[in-house]
């Protein structure tokens, strides 16, 4: 089982190594801007060659950690799902287990909702 407590103890687990894996996030744009300094100076064939391997590298680690705080941020979700549900339930006097995406109201809610995080994302980058 784990339940609760264990999507909370790996929730717990992920985040407190993220600024582990924040900082090999950054190895990527370091090495990409380190070959194209490489480039703009006219250095070596090697030189290039070597930066080359390092901007592999720093993709490969961008994909791994993108891949983490992905995972990470899943786990965070279902931590506040349920914490929203246990609101519910409280506010309510009754047990809320369940959301029922095959009702109409349920699914439009959800709609407007990621609408709307659209909507206001857009207003802050304009």
């Amino acid at each position: 089982g784990g339940g609760l407590f264990g999507t909370a103890a790996a929730t717990m687990g992920m985040l407190g190594t993220a600024v582990f894996i924040l900082s090999m996030n950054n190895f990527g744009p370091i090495a990409d801007n380190a070959g194209g300094i490489v480039e703009m100076s006219e250095q070596s064939e090697e030189a290039r060659a070597i930066t080359d391997r390092l901007d592999a590298v720093g993709n490969v680690t961008k994909a791994a950690t993108k891949g983490y705080a992905v995972g990470g941020s899943a786990l965070a979700c279902f931590i506040l799902f349920r914490a929203y549900l246990d609101e519910v339930a409280e506010f309510s006097g009754r047990p809320f287990e369940t959301v029922d995406l095959a009702k109409l109201e349920v699914l439009l809610a959800g709609m407007v909702g990621i609408a709307m995080i659209f909507v206001f994302v857009g207003l802050a980058i304009s």
